[in-house]
This record gives structure tokens, sequence and C-alpha cells, in this order.
């Protein structure tokens, strides 16, 4: 009697252990299906940042096309050069994420992302690289500034791939205008006779 009921309260305890096994499997999975849940919707929001992302980017490629055009100084053309081929990948970036979340993207810019170009289209050679290189870098603070507005809501912790592109972009930006910016002060020094400081120089070499 007594191994009788040992071997009933086993095999009840090892019928427990598996049902509780089971479960844990069942929400593991569930866990796991979740995890993994496609990324492939964007909110209003995130669509209109897209899209505004998206014409900023058009308007490097036209910027750097007017610049290598009209371009008096090496550190100009150089810049447009570099400029319009990260704008290239770029857009091909988003491309990938058009596709992936269904989205159409803009194809021309808007009236007001058209006024950083008046400037310098209109500019002699002699002030042609300066108007360029004012134009270039509020184009890109304002970007860096709409961006971050718009993105200060995302959690670090969201990996969507809008999510990682955009944080991702707004840095690269931000490395790049401080460049424009560098050199853009190293023309208005040499105009003015004033030589190049050395944190410019050194922010130029880097």
């Amino acid at each position: 009697m007594k191994k009788y009921l040992i071997g009933a309260f086993c095999l009840a305890l090892l019928t427990g252990t598996t049902a509780c096994d089971s479960g844990n499997s069942e929400q593991t999975i569930d866990a796991t299906a979740t995890a993994a849940a496609p990324d492939s919707t964007l909110s209003e929001d995130r669509q209109k940042l897209l899209a505004y992302t998206a014409r900023h980017f058009i308007l490097q490629q036209e910027l750097a096309s007017l610049a290598q055009q009209k371009a008096q100084t090496d550190s100009l053309k150089l810049y447009a050069e570099e400029m319009k081929s990260w704008a290239t990948t770029k857009q091909n970036e988003l491309k990938d994420l058009e596709q992936q979340y269904s989205f159409t993207l803009p194809q021309q810019l808007s009236e007001d992302e058209q006024e950083y170009l008046e400037e310098p289209r209109k500019a002699d050679a002699k002030n042609f690289d300066a108007e360029m290189w004012d134009n270039l870098v509020d184009a890109q603070k304002d970007a860096i500034d709409h961006i971050d507005d718009n993105t200060k809501n995302i959690a670090s912790s969201d990996a969507s791939a809008f999510a990682i592109w955009e944080r991702n972009t707004l840095k690269e930006l931000r490395a790049r205008m401080e460049r424009a910016a560098a050199y853009e002060l190293e023309l208005k020094n040499r105009n003015e006779g004033g030589g190049i400081s050395k944190p410019i120089v050194d922010e130029i070499n880097n």
C-alpha cells in the first residue's frame, strides 16, 4: 500500500511538472512571437517626420549639385562631393524604409525648402561660397532642430527600423553641420584677413 501511494504521488508530481513546463513553453512561444512582430506600420507623426527627412535629403542633393557647379574654393568643392555621396546613401536607405512601411515618400521640396537655394543661385562668383555655406548651415541646423524635436518622445529602447534610422541620421547630420560651420568660419576669417584659429584647423582636419 505504501509503495502504491508513493508511486501515485510521484506520478502526480511528474504530471504537474510536465504541465507547468508546457505552460512555460507556451508563454515563451507567445513572448517570442510578440517580440518578433513585424515592424511594418508607421503612425501619422512618424510618417510626417520621415517625409520631412526625405525632403531634406533632396535639398542636400540640390545644394551639393549647385555647389559642385559654382564653388570657388577647394573646401566647398570637397564638401559638396562628400555631401552628395552621403545624401545618395541616405536616399537609398529611405527607399528601403519606404518599401518596409508601404509608405510613399515625397519627391520634391516644399516652398520653404526651396528658399535655401535662392540666394546661392543668385550669387555671383565672388560671393557664392559665402552664400552657399550660410544657407547650407542654416538648412542643416533647421533640419537638426526639427528632427530632434520630433524624436524626443521616441524611447531609447525603441528598436524599430524607423527609430534607429532617425537617431543615426540625426547624429550624422550634426557632425556634418559642425564641419560645414567650421568651413564657413574659415572662409569668413580668410576674407577678413584674420587667419584661421587652431580650433578651426583641428575641426577641419578631423
